[in-house]
C-alpha cells in the first residue's frame, strides 16, 4: 500500500515574537534594577559596597551614621599653612572652606593681626575681609610693605584649590580727595585690582582664576553713620566662589 504523503510543515511566521519578548523582558529588568539603584537606602547601599569589598579583598570604608556622611566625604585632617591642599573627591568643597579658614587662623597672631583678617562663610562661598587699616594709606592704592606678609599667607592658603576667587573692594561714605581717584568708585575698584596684580606677581597665582571689582561705598557690611561702622565698610574682601558660581566666571 501506498504510503500518505506527510502534510508540508507551514512556516512560522511568528518566530521573531520570541525574540522580541526575549528583549522586552531583559529591558524591563534593565530599568527595574537603575529605579531600584536610584531609589535605594543610603545605609543599605553602602553596607552592600562594604561587603563587596570585603569580598574582593579591598579596604572597608567606614561610615559616620551620625553625621550622616559617606565616605566620599570624609572630614579632612587639619593642615597647617604651606601644607598641599589638594582638592580630590574624598572631600566635599566645605572641606576645602575649613581647611582654607584653618590655615588663616592658625597664621593670624592673636593681638596682633586681630581685626585685620576675618573669615565668613556665605552663600557665594568663603569670604576673607581684610580691613583698609594697615592695608592701605587713606585714599590710596598702593599695599603697606608692612602687610606683605598677610597678602603673601592669603595666597598660599589659596593656590592650590580650583574655586575662583573674586577681589573686591569697598569704601565708606567719606569723598575721596585724591588727584588720581575721581571717586569711590575708581579706589574700590584700585585696591582690589592691586590685590589681583600682588597675588600674581608674587605668588604666580593662577590670573584666569582671579577677577576684581569694585563697589565704592554701595555694598556697607556696616552703618556710616559712626566711626566704628565707617571703618568696617573700608575694606577689601577676597571671595572664593562656590563651584555653582563658575559660569559666572567665564
Amino acid at each position: 500500500m501506498a504510503r500518505k504523503k506527510k502534510p508540508e510543515e507551514h512556516a512560522n511566521h511568528e518566530r521573531w515574537l520570541v525574540s522580541y519578548a526575549d528583549f522586552i523582558t531583559l529591558l524591563f529588568a534593565f530599568f527595574t534594577a537603575m529605579f531600584a539603584i536610584s531609589t535605594a537606602d543610603s545605609a543599605k547601599l553602602l553596607k552592600m559596597v562594604g561587603s563587596m569589598q570585603g569580598a574582593f579583598g579591598g579596604k572597608v570604608s567606614k561610615i559616620l551614621p551620625e553625621s550622616g556622611k559617606t565616605p566620599f566625604s570624609a572630614a579632612m585632617p587639619n593642615v597647617s599653612l604651606g601644607t598641599p591642599l589638594a582638592f580630590n573627591v574624598t572631600r566635599t568643597e566645605a572641606d576645602v572652606f575649613r581647611g582654607v579658614q584653618d590655615r588663616i587662623e592658625k597664621y593670624m597672631v592673636k593681638g596682633v593681626d586681630e581685626g585685620k583678617v576675618l573669615v565668613i562663610v556665605s552663600e557665594r562661598g568663603l569670604i576673607i575681609r581684610l580691613s583698609e587699616e594697615g592695608l592701605f594709606r587713606p585714599g590710596e592704592a598702593e599695599i603697606n610693605p608692612a602687610e606683605a606678609g598677610i597678602l603673601d599667607a592669603l595666597a598660599l592658603s589659596l593656590l592650590d584649590i580650583p574655586n575662583f576667587v573674586r577681589i573686591e573692594g569697598h569704601t565708606d561714605t567719606v569723598p575721596v580727595k585724591s588727584a588720581r581717584f575721581p571717586s569711590n568708585w575708581e579706589l574700590s575698584t584700585a585696591r582690589a585690582s592691586r590685590i589681583v596684580r600682588w597675588f600674581i606677581e608674587r605668588q604666580h597665582f593662577p590670573p584666569e582664576r582671579l577677577s576684581a571689582g569694585g563697589y565704592g561705598e554701595h555694598r556697607p557690611a556696616a552703618t556710616n553713620s559712626t566711626v566704628e561702622g565707617r571703618r568696617t565698610n573700608r575694606r577689601v574682601e577676597i571671595i572664593v566662589l562656590k563651584n555653582r558660581f563658575a559660569v559666572t566666571e567665564p
